[in-house]
């Protein structure tokens, strides 16, 4: 599955990397303010694993 999050800070980016396998973020301009879009995917190991 996906774990996708909105926030007007990278911050939360440090605190899902170790949790995620793959972690992409892009920005969106037409949200007033702009702001950050991350979607994490868990790699079918970790997943099994927790």
């Amino acid at each position: 599955g996906s774990f996708i999050i909105y926030q007007y800070s990278r911050y939360v980016r440090r605190l899902i990397d170790p949790l995620f396998g793959q972690v992409s973020d892009e920005l969106e301009w037409r949200n007033i303010p702009p702001c950050r879009l991350f979607r994490a995917d868990k790699d079918e190991a970790l997943a099994q694993a927790a």
